[in-house]
């Protein structure tokens, strides 16, 4: 392990796939199951163009790249910090020939890619509206979590701008905002196809959904299984340990 690519307070976790690796600072910000959820419903062809919008640490980007024949990964991220971070992590996979992180505002795309020149774009935005910040002194959190820097149409329409025709765009986010989501997407030209729920255990409503959207697509939807993270003892299902397992996408 090149060791000299760890700082202060960061850890490095195991993806559990291929050997992938991440470095993580939990004083700043660490992901959830939901990125990796996401990159695992996907379906990446061989020598694709790839968009992470968002890209935070960058386990999308690296987990893109590992487990696909994407031929090159972009991951776009405004907190310096977290760019840094994901910089050095593409660096510790040695993926250094296929990931390029960008550290700026989504809204630049155009400054380093051209308009529908993407095959497939991610996203795992910021969650919450701006208006239910609530107080607290970590900001690179806040950013991460609520929409200060922008907004979920800021997201949607990058994404149309991005793919080209038939591109296909993977997006996760709280299930209360699905109606939104739709909208979003029919004004953008991205048809949604398909619609994953994902909900803590069978006792409870969904929190996430996944969605699968594909620019300039005809009508029809398919309303999937939802996907139960853990069993009653709190232990990962089978499902999720099959999708933490998958090996290629």
């Amino acid at each position: 392990m090149k060791l000299s690519l760890i700082k202060s307070n960061e850890r490095v976790d195991d993806l559990q796939c291929n050997g992938l690796k991440i470095i993580q600072n939990p004083t700043l910000y660490t992901f959830a199951n939901d990125p990796i959820l996401l990159v695992n419903i996907s379906k990446i062809k061989k020598n694709a163009k790839v968009v992470d919008l968002c890209s935070g640490s960058g386990v999308i980007a690296i987990l893109v790249a590992g487990k696909s024949r994407a031929s090159k990964v972009f991951g776009i991220e405004l907190q310096e910090c977290m760019a840094d971070m994901s910089k050095r992590s593409v660096d510790l996979n040695n993926l250094n020939d296929r990931v390029q992180i960008i550290n700026d505002r989504i809204q630049n795309y155009n400054k380093y890619l051209d308009k529908c020149s993407i095959d497939v774009v991610f996203c795992n935005p910021p969650y919450y509206k701006k208006d239910c910040l609530k107080t607290g002194d970590n900001q690179v959190r806040n950013i991460a979590r609520h929409e200060l820097e922008l907004s979920l149409e800021d997201v949607v329409r990058v994404a149309s701008e991005l793919l080209n025709s038939k591109g296909e765009f993977y997006l996760v986010h709280q299930s209360l905002r699905l109606q939104e989501i739709l909208f979003l997407c029919t004004k953008y030209r991205i048809g949604v196809k398909d619609i994953t729920f994902v909900q803590a255990n069978n006792k409870v409503n969904p929190h996430l959904v996944l969605i699968h959207g594909v620019k300039d697509a005809g009508y029809g939807l398919i309303v999937n299984k939802n996907i139960i993270l853990n069993n009653p003892d709190g232990s990962f299902t089978i499902d999720v340990k099959e999708t933490y397992n998958k090996k290629s996408i």
